[in-house]
């Protein structure tokens, strides 16, 4: 009898461990599955043999006991107590809808076949674990497959606040089966009113999950459609400064040009050779076929082209020389938040371009850029001549900056773009003169 309890107890909790996981989806090691087992095994031995065997309270305790330990044991390998408490009454439920729909299985095999009744205590409990197996097999499985479709675009802070409604509907299901099994008439009759209005909430807890999962996917949905109308008004700003930069160009270059026809209408020859000489070969830089900016054609994505293409003209008109390497053409590809990897783009370009006009070198101001495309990546390196290089440890930090005024924020903004996009990072290092940062995107 003792080892008959103890086996029927075994299968129980290595059902519910397998509910559990097949929920939540969390991986533990074969040693780590077998100790938690046995200990709810043993635990739960003690507690049946010792106190009163079979009575709908220690079922109660064991229930508890089993979710507490799933709890822990879950929270030691992934620290989200509310999310692991959550699985855990989840699947101790669906362990329950299981057992009730063995029972019911197992009256209906009763009411039609008398030979069931010959049969030893021992072949009818393992029927009966067994129906419960396949079907708490079964049902967590879909549920985990809900759930896992549903997180799938759930920040942490979201799924414990969605975890916190779902404990509360999973408790009051837990809480409704143990008391309609306490003070319920033990008829078959009655047992099958119980075991129905059981299934009913169950149902209703399940539609439950779903509702609310849609009703934060929505909410989800909206803040992010926020989160873009703010990033695009962003990225609408950035274009109209650098238009207006490049306007300016234009403008300059008109009143060169202007100069140069007043000095050829004064037959001044010499002022004009002069004025050539001073002006027209800067201008070359911009608009000879051999500009390196005629590089960028290689960078099929035209949101990124554009940003580099204003902020580079704008660098040259500062007698900043600009040198692109970018061997390999790279086309259109679809990388997730792309104005956030556009509003990088154009601080990292800022940023460049001030660091050279400021920059007290006797070297000629510099600013190098470099795309590489691999199966999986692109990586952009944004380089540019540096005197006075700043601390790596605190370049990233709100406020820190090296140049004067209200400034210090381009960087720290970076960070908060790059804390909420798993697919972009960046990497700083100085040498050679030129401070460097690499930002590397995983194309999806």
């Amino acid at each position: 009898m003792v080892i008959q309890i103890f086996s029927m107890l075994l299968i129980e909790f290595t059902i519910y461990y397998f509910v559990f996981t097949n929920i939540s989806n969390i991986e533990f090691r074969k040693t780590e599955a077998i100790i938690a087992i046995l200990f709810m095994t043993i635990v739960a031995f003690g507690v049946y043999n010792y106190t009163m065997p079979g009575s709908d309270v220690v079922a109660m305790i064991i229930n508890i006991f089993q979710i507490a330990t799933m709890v822990l044991i879950a929270t030691i390998k992934i620290r989200t107590l509310s999310l692991n408490l959550f699985y855990a009454v989840f699947a101790s439920v669906i362990y329950l809808l299981a057992g009730n729909l063995s029972n019911a299985i197992m009256l209906f095999v009763k009411e039609f076949s008398s030979e069931v009744y010959f049969l030893s205590g021992w072949i009818i409990s393992l029927a009966y674990l067994s129906i419960i197996f396949v079907l708490a097999f079964f049902i967590s499985q879909q549920a985990g497959n809900v759930l896992r479709s549903k997180f799938y675009n759930f920040d942490n802070e979201t799924k414990k606040k969605f975890a916190i409604y779902m404990i509360c509907g999973a408790f009051i299901v837990f809480v409704y089966f143990f008391a309609n099994t306490f003070f319920i008439i033990r008829t078959d009759t009655m047992m099958g009113v119980h075991f129905f209005s059981f299934t009913i909430y169950f149902g209703f807890f399940a539609f439950a999950i779903i509702t609310f999962a849609d009703k934060f996917q929505n909410e989800i949905e909206i803040k992010h459609q926020n989160e873009l109308l703010v990033n695009l008004q962003t990225y609408t700003t950035e274009l109209i400064e650098s238009a207006i930069k490049a306007k300016g160009l234009i403008h300059d270059h008109k009143n060169i040009l202007l100069g140069f026809y007043g000095l050829l209408e004064s037959n001044d020859i010499n002022g004009a050779r002069e004025y050539y000489k001073n002006y027209m070969v800067a201008f070359d830089k911009v608009a000879t076929s051999n500009s390196p900016l005629n590089i960028l054609a290689r960078l099929e994505i035209s949101e990124l082209r554009s940003i580099l293409l204003l902020k580079l003209l704008y660098a040259q008109q500062q007698d900043i020389n600009v040198h692109i390497e970018m061997v390999q053409t790279i086309k259109e590809v679809k990388i997730s938040k792309l104005i956030d990897v556009c509003r990088i783009f154009g601080i990292l370009l800022d940023n460049t371009i001030e660091s050279c006009k400021s920059c007290k070198d006797t070297r000629q101001p510099m600013i190098k850029f470099m795309a590489l495309k691999s199966k999986s990546t692109i990586i952009f390196a944004f380089a540019n001549t540096c005197s006075n290089p700043p601390p790596l440890d605190k370049i990233f930090e709100k406020g820190f900056t090296t140049k004067s005024g209200d400034r210090g924020y381009g960087l720290y903004i970076i960070s908060c773009l790059l804390s909420k996009n798993e697919n972009l990072t960046i990497s700083t290092h100085i040498k050679d003169g030129y401070f460097t940062q690499k930002l590397t995107v995983i194309i999806d």
